[in-house]
């Protein structure tokens, strides 16, 4: 079976710097279905280094954070994991904030190893990172 995007749904905070959780809807409840889940948090001050914390057996695949000398902060994680029942889980952070993230299904995907390996490239210097490059060393792999 070929690999394909199912679906993809977004959930938001309040517009208000004093969330420290999120409930992501729009995921899928078969475990032959793979969710992945891209945040983007916001929080003023600067160096502020949130600590994730995710439900049960989510695997990050990767983050990114922003505190170069700004009055805020940004960060972004990719998290994934297989259809469990639960259409919805709830991700929480260590600093008030706002959140926003985009839950995307695929179908088709392998098993036994749904994430090649890759290798990251992050351009940064002191305090700072940079968006992610990902390049898959494995044919047929999903971007989210």
């Amino acid at each position: 079976m070929a690999i394909a995007h199912s679906s993809s749904t977004t959930s938001q905070t309040a517009n208000i710097n004093s969330n420290t959780s999120l409930s992501v809807t729009g995921l899928s409840t078969s475990s032959s279905n793979l969710n992945v889940v891209h945040l983007v948090g916001f929080a003023e001050g600067t160096d502020v280094n949130p600590t994730m914390t995710t439900p049960s057996g989510w695997t990050k695949l990767g983050e990114t954070l922003e505190t170069g000398g700004l009055s805020n902060t940004t960060w972004s994680a990719v998290y994934w994991k297989f259809g469990n029942g639960a259409t919805s889980q709830t991700f929480s952070w260590s600093n008030a904030g706002q959140m926003v993230a985009v839950a995307s299904v695929y179908t088709g995907v392998d098993l036994a190893s749904p994430i090649p390996a890759y290798t990251l490239e992050v351009k940064g210097a002191t305090n700072q990172t940079y968006p992610v490059n990902v390049t898959s060393t494995s044919t047929g792999w999903i971007v989210s």
